[in-house]
């Protein structure tokens, strides 16, 4: 299965981190992505059997090998979309890269084609991820993908005990690394569904109003806690649950960074003693901030497990555990930044600007941020955008860092719901536009029983 480099070194994301450690201010420029394209009916076919690859078996150098030359051939002068059939229990994370980077990797005149991903049977492990790299990602409605926790092969190679903390250093991040990437795809699919059950939502605010009180540090502009029941009732167990459970721990994170930010300049903070030994590091001033906002973050971090479990101590504590949860935390607070998905979040203006700032963007173009004015403009509204989907970003990271967890198969249309797939092919599950002829001849031929299943 999802198998990486034993061994390896897992770099330390707090040291070697360039901006100031969980900044909540903006870059100065915004860091825009191309904005993903979904295919309509009148474009090319989305399912393209002559440009196509098929992943199929082990994802290995072998593969790699094979569909090299057809991925050249297919993209060269020409950039029209190309089709990744999967149907592989995974392999290789490396191999896996390799195969994404070829496809999506841009020519020497910013070019390439557009990818569409689609599992016909099984996508677990590396074929798992694979697969959520898609510009647009496709479901047969008999397969299933599975994600789960990194894993690395065994050897003959003796397991000390400092060799195996390197490697559980190495398997978690990355974990977390392929948890961040996870959620930059699903980010806006999420958001997607958010508009979809924008009715439920509202009617679970004015009637459970009492119930999601503990949730209250998730609510705003974007509705996180209503969200997520409505979700909940859309998807099957273990899963329904399990959005429950992320609900709790995206809670209890946003919580303590609530907490963390207040007291983020408050000196008293911090012990004399640990800020006296910062200072006499004689380090950059801004490591030593750096430096400062993790020894505040893990105080926070804590006091919150004293209050929560008045039996803890040090002395019995699983420091593995602490420190994953920890490190899970701080992924929360530096992970890529709403504002650097801006593009994604423009599908949905909706929700996240006012009449103004849409107006803007509809004014101007990208092409324009070369002009102060307008990129100092658009700065200012990504940053308001920030604050209002931030929370909505916790909750997403925090259900891909479970996704990265432990065994999770997922059935197409929960993985619809979930944000990992765009379609499900024979249903009318599709993020492209469907006009009522082409849903009314789907609903014809589905079971009667499936269409409160499929009904959006």
């Amino acid at each position: 299965m999802r198998a990486d480099g034993k061994g390896k070194k897992a770099p330390n994301r707090f040291v070697d981190s360039g901006p100031e450690f969980m900044s909540v201010e903006p870059d100065k420029r915004v860091k825009r992505k191309r904005r993903r394209k979904l295919p309509d009916l009148k474009g090319p076919a989305a399912l393209d059997s002559e440009r196509a690859i098929f992943v199929s078996g082990a994802i290995d150098g072998a593969l790699v090998a094979s569909l090299t030359p057809q991925i050249i051939s297919l993209r060269r002068n020409c950039t029209e979309p190309i089709s990744v059939f999967i149907d592989s229990v995974g392999g290789s994370v490396a191999a896996a890269e390799v195969i994404v980077g070829l496809l999506k990797t841009p020519d020497q005149n910013g070019r390439r084609c557009p990818i569409n991903t689609i599992v016909t049977g099984f996508a677990a492990s590396a074929a798992a991820d694979l697969l959520a790299q898609g510009d647009y990602i496709i479901a047969y409605p008999h397969s299933q993908i599975h994600f789960h926790g990194t894993r690395t092969v065994g050897d003959d190679e003796a397991i000390t005990a400092e060799y195996a903390r390197e490697l559980q250093q190495s398997l978690l991040t990355d974990n977390r690394t392929a948890a961040l990437k996870l959620a930059e795809t699903v980010f806006d699919r999420l958001l997607g569904n958010y508009s979809a059950l924008a009715d439920a939502v509202r009617l679970i605010r004015q009637e459970e109003s009492k119930k999601l009180e503990p949730f209250a540090v998730l609510a705003g502009p974007i509705d996180v806690p209503a969200f997520v029941i409505a979700l909940s009732a859309h998807v099957h167990e273990p899963y329904s649950s399990r959005l429950i459970d992320c609900l709790y721990d995206a809670c209890t994170f946003r919580s303590l960074l609530t907490e963390f930010r207040k007291n983020k300049r408050d000196e008293a903070s911090l012990p004399a003693v640990v800020l006296d030994a910062i200072k006499r590091r004689g380090s950059h001033a801004s490591s030593g901030r750096r430096l400062e906002n993790q020894v505040r973050l893990l105080i926070a971090f804590i006091a919150r497990r004293i209050a929560d479990n008045p039996g803890w101590d040090l002395v019995n504590e699983d420091f593995s555990d602490l420190e994953d949860h920890f490190r899970e935390l701080a992924t929360v607070a530096e992970g890529a930044t709403p504002h650097e998905l801006l593009d994604e979040v423009l599908q949905h203006k909706d929700i996240l600007f006012s009449a103004k700032d849409r107006l803007f963007f509809h004014q101007h173009t990208e092409d324009e941020l070369d002009d102060p004015a307008v990129a100092r403009k658009t700065d200012s509204i990504a940053a308001r955008a920030e604050k209002k989907v931030e929370s909505f970003w916790s909750f997403t990271i925090t259900l891909c860092r479970y996704l990265n967890r432990g065994e999770n198969p997922i059935a197409p249309e929960d993985a619809w719901w979930l944000g990992l797939v765009d379609e499900v092919i024979g249903t009318p599950m599709a993020r492209r536009p469907l006009s009522k002829h082409v849903r009314s001849l789907i609903r014809g031929q589905m079971p009667v029983a499936y269409f409160d299943r499929f009904d959006i």
